[in-house]
């Protein structure tokens, strides 16, 4: 586990339900879209924490967790573009529509969007913002669905 400044803050429980979001049935992905948005934020803003704030030693495992989320994430692609005939190009500009989404469902996403755009302008510039410890979200029980 990683932990982050004066207090202990893990990155461990965002980057699992991340990753075990990919394991999901295709119906429980839908109902579970903004849990997963949200976790993916809150995953970031530890990752930026970490680059800004972390020990060599931090920072290397903060980066061989991204490596492997960023590869998930491309298999998850490919097997849409596969289940699905798209290209990624394709893919990503249905994405982007939110005509193809609830209300609710896009609001997560382009939230989620809006914040982790913000963090990465943070990060490029290396502000002052990553001094704070984000704070621990509080764990969801495993088998919660949302309504």
């Amino acid at each position: 586990m990683i932990k982050v400044g004066p207090g202990r803050v893990y990155m461990e429980d965002e980057f699992d339900r991340i990753m075990g979001f990919f394991d999901l049935s295709s119906e429980e992905k839908e109902a579970r879209l903004k849990e997963v948005f949200e976790d993916s934020v809150e995953y970031f803003k530890r990752f930026k924490y970490q680059m800004l704030n972390g020990t060599e030693e931090e920072k290397k495992e903060s980066l061989k967790k991204m490596t492997l989320l960023k590869a998930k994430m491309e298999e998850e692609t490919q097997r849409i573009c596969k289940k699905t005939g798209m290209t990624p190009e394709q893919l990503a500009a249905y994405s982007s529509d939110p005509k193809n989404f609830s209300q609710e469902q896009w609001g997560a996403i382009k939230g989620a969007k809006q914040k982790l755009d913000e963090d990465a302008k943070e990060m490029k510039k290396k502000g002052d913002g990553g001094n704070e410890p984000p704070k621990k979200r509080r764990k969801r029980p495993k088998k919660w669905i949302q309504s």
